[in-house]
């Protein structure tokens, strides 16, 4: 009997203690982890990048970066040649073209196909855009009209028309991708 009556004394502290546990309020939740950060997107081209290939080796020097609602291209002056450029026509940096400021463009709206060293471009896009600049030795700019002008063989024509100054116009050859190097040195 003393027997029984232990095990039943044992049976109760038991169920008194799950009792108590089970009314315990649960630790509190550590707190939720931040979600990753994803990046903003493609980096691109940035002033002090270099790009390299057979035979090339461009230093940017200075950018016109025109944005109508997201990027519309960047324009990059070289460092090693006041007059050469490099022009980054898509996000992600991957469709470049490189050339020189040129007076076959007439005055005026620039027409849907125009002759260009022999060659005829046809428009690929125009609007209006703000300009971001950073550099030296750049045309000031703030709000501009556009237009991009290419064909097959890689011939593309820009023309940034600010408002109150000169034209701009770059007579450019697209660069092969699969050829290029990106030596990073805007993120210094």
């Amino acid at each position: 009997m003393i027997v029984g009556v232990a095990v039943g004394l044992a049976a109760v502290a038991l169920a008194g203690g799950l009792v108590r546990a089970l009314r315990r309020p649960a630790p509190p939740a550590s707190p939720p982890r931040p979600a990753p950060q994803r990046a903003a997107g493609p980096r691109g081209l940035k002033v002090r990048d270099v790009v390299t290939g057979p035979g090339l080796e461009v230093a940017l020097g200075a950018v016109l970066e025109l944005d109508e609602g997201g990027l519309v291209l960047r324009a990059f002056r070289t460092l090693e040649h006041e007059e050469r450029w490099l022009v980054q026509l898509d996000r992600e940096g991957l469709r470049l073209a490189l050339g020189r400021p040129t007076d076959e463009v007439p005055a005026g709206s620039v027409p849907e196909a125009l002759p260009l060293g022999g060659r005829t471009v046809r428009l690929e896009r125009r609007g209006a855009a703000e300009v971001r600049s950073e550099g030296e030795g750049l045309p000031a700019m703030q709000r501009v009209r556009y237009a991009v002008l290419a064909e097959r063989a890689g011939r593309t024509l820009v023309v940034i028309d600010p408002e109150g100054g000169p034209r701009l116009a770059l007579a450019l050859d697209e660069l092969d991708p699969r050829g290029l190097d990106v030596l990073r040195g805007g993120d210094v």
